[in-house]
C-alpha cells in the first residue's frame, strides 16, 4: 500500500532507475517508490512476438566485448542469468564492398590503397593544425579521421542519421559516437582477436524481470502507467491520483527537457531528436553474405543497418521458408510513406547483394515499428545549454538527483547504462550531496556509444 512519504521516489526509466532502486532498497526498505509512465518496467527490452514463433527484440541491447566485468557479475551472480557467448559478425559498406566491422584487419589498406592511405593520414595531421578550435562535427571530424574515410563513411553516415546540415552539429558527436582514428586503427589492425557480444538467455527483459523480483522482496512500491502527475520542487511533493506524496530525495531517469518542464524550470530547448523506423521483412530467401548485421552509411541506402536475427538467436525465429530482415531507417515520423520504405529497402537490398530478385516478400506478416526519440541532435552549443540547465536545477533544488544519459542513443551500451545509475545509488548512500554527483554524471556523459 503506498505510503504519503518515501525517502526516495524515482522517476523511473527501464534499468536506470531500477539499478539505483536496487541499491538503495537494501538498506531503506518500504522508503522506496518507483513511477513508471509503462504499463511493464521492462517495456524497453520488450520482444515483439509474430506467427506464434518469432520473437523479436525490439532493439539491439548487448553487452559488448569491453563491457563492464562488475556489471556481468551483477547479471550473472546475483540475477542468476545465463549470458551467452556470441561472436561478432558484422560488416560495412562502403563504395560497393564489405569489410569487416568495426575495423580491425588490413581489409581497409588493401581496399585503399597504401598510397592512399598514407596520404588521408597526411591529411588528418593538417586538419589537426589548421582546425585549432573544433567546434564543429566536420572539424573534428577531418582532424580524426582519414579525409577518404571521412568522405565514405562519416559525412554520409551523419547526413543520414541526424538529417541536418554538418555545420550545424556539434563535435559532441565525434567524442561520444565515433571513436575510430588513425592510430587506433593502427593498433586494431595488429590484433587477430574476435570480437563478442553477450545475451542473456531469454533477453534483456529478464534481467528487468529478475530485479523486479528483488525490489519486491524489498518492500519497493511501484505506479506503472502514470505519466500524469504534478512534481511541486519546493515542497518536495509529487501529486498523483488525486493524492500527494512527500519525497526526501527525488531522483529523476526521464529526459531533461521532459523533467525541466515537469518542475516548471526554464527549458533552453536542451535536447531534440530525429526518429528511427524498425522495418520488419519476411522475404523467402536467406541473405547470400554470411553475417548477421549489415552497416550501410551511404546515402543512397535508405537504412542504416540490417540484421538477421536468427543468425545470433536461433530460437528468435521460425524455421520455415523466410527469413525476417530488420531494417532500420533514420527519419522524422512522417518522412516516409509505408509503401515506399518497402520498396526502397528491397531496391537497396538486392543492390547490396543481400538478395538476388528472385526473392518473394510476406506483405500481410511484414510491419514497421517506429520510435521517436532515438537520435540526439547534437547542435552546436548544445552541452553548454545542458549544462546549464543541469547546474541550475541541482543549485535550487538541493533533494533532487539528475542520472539521465543525456548524449548517449536510446538502446546502446546497457553495462553503461547499469553501472551509472548503481553508482548513483551509492552516491546517495554514502553523502546525499547533488553537486557531487553531477561531477560524477559528467564522468558519463562523455561515454563512447559503442557499435
Amino acid at each position: 500500500m503506498l505510503k504519503n512519504k518515501y525517502k526516495y521516489i524515482i522517476l523511473g526509466w527501464w534499468l536506470s532507475g531500477l539499478s539505483t532502486a536496487y541499491v538503495l532498497s537494501r538498506k531503506y526498505k518500504e522508503e522506496v517508490l518507483v513511477i513508471e509512465k509503462n504499463d511493464t518496467l521492462w517495456w524497453l527490452s520488450r520482444t515483439i512476438v509474430t506467427n506464434l514463433w518469432d520473437r523479436l527484440d525490439i532493439w539491439s541491447h548487448r553487452l559488448q566485448e569491453s563491457y563492464l566485468t562488475n556489471i556481468i557479475r551483477f547479471i550473472s551472480r546475483e540475477l542468476n542469468i545465463k549470458l551467452n557467448n556470441i561472436i561478432r559478425l558484422s560488416k560495412l559498406y562502403i563504395n560497393n564492398w564489405f569489410i569487416s566491422y568495426p575495423i580491425n584487419s588490413f581489409e581497409l589498406f588493401k581496399k585503399i590503397s597504401i598510397l592512399k592511405s598514407v596520404w588521408s593520414l597526411a591529411q588528418s595531421f593538417y586538419y589537426k593544425v589548421k582546425f585549432k578550435q573544433k567546434d564543429t562535427f566536420e572539424k573534428t571530424a577531418k582532424s580524426r579521421v582519414w579525409d577518404y574515410i571521412y568522405e565514405y563513411f562519416y559525412q554520409s553516415y551523419a547526413k543520414k542519421v541526424w538529417g541536418t546540415p554538418l555545420w550545424e552539429l556539434s563535435n559532441s558527436i565525434m567524442k561520444k559516437r565515433f571513436r575510430l582514428n588513425p592510430f587506433t586503427l593502427a593498433w586494431q589492425v595488429l590484433s587477430k582477436s574476435k570480437r563478442y557480444f553477450l545475451y542473456p538467455k531469454w533477453w534483456f527483459w529478464k534481467i528487468v524481470d529478475n530485479i523486479e523480483s528483488i525490489l519486491i522482496e524489498n518492500k519497493v512500491e511501484f505506479i506503472l502507467g502514470e505519466d500524469k502527475y504534478n512534481i511541486i520542487p519546493d515542497k518536495n511533493i509529487i501529486e498523483i491520483n488525486g493524492s500527494s506524496i512527500i519525497y526526501e530525495n527525488l531522483i529523476t531517469t526521464i529526459p531533461i527537457d521532459i523533467f525541466s518542464h515537469y518542475i516548471n524550470y526554464e527549458n533552453k530547448n536542451i535536447l531534440s531528436y530525429r526518429g528511427l523506423y524498425i522495418a520488419y521483412l519476411y522475404i523467402n530467401q536467406s541473405p547470400l553474405i554470411q553475417w548477421e548485421t549489415f552497416y550501410f552509411p551511404e546515402e543512397e541506402f535508405i537504412f542504416w543497418r540490417v540484421s538477421i536475427p536468427k543468425r545470433f538467436d536461433k530460437s528468435s525465429q521460425s524455421e520455415d521458408n523466410y527469413t525476417i530482415y530488420t531494417v532500420e531507417i533514420p527519419a522524422w515520423k512522417d518522412e516516409y510513406d509505408y509503401n515506399y520504405m518497402i520498396e526502397e529497402s528491397l531496391i537497396w537490398l538486392q543492390k547490396s547483394g543481400l538478395i538476388n530478385n528472385n526473392y518473394s516478400i510476406d506483405y500481410d506478416n511484414t510491419f514497421f515499428h517506429y520510435e521517436p526519440n532515438v537520435y540526439p541532435m547534437y547542435k552546436i552549443w548544445r552541452e553548454t545549454n545542458l549544462d546549464d540547465v543541469l547546474s541550475g536545477i541541482h543549485n535550487k533544488y538541493k533533494n533532487i538527483y539528475i542520472s539521465w544519459r543525456q548524449w548517449l542513443f536510446l538502446h546502446c551500451n546497457v553495462d553503461h547504462t547499469m553501472d551509472l545509475w548503481f553508482e548513483l545509488g551509492n552516491n546517495l548512500l554514502e553523502n546525499d550531496n547533488n553537486l557531487n554527483w553531477q561531477k560524477v554524471l559528467n564522468k558519463y556523459n562523455n561515454c563512447v556509444v559503442r557499435d
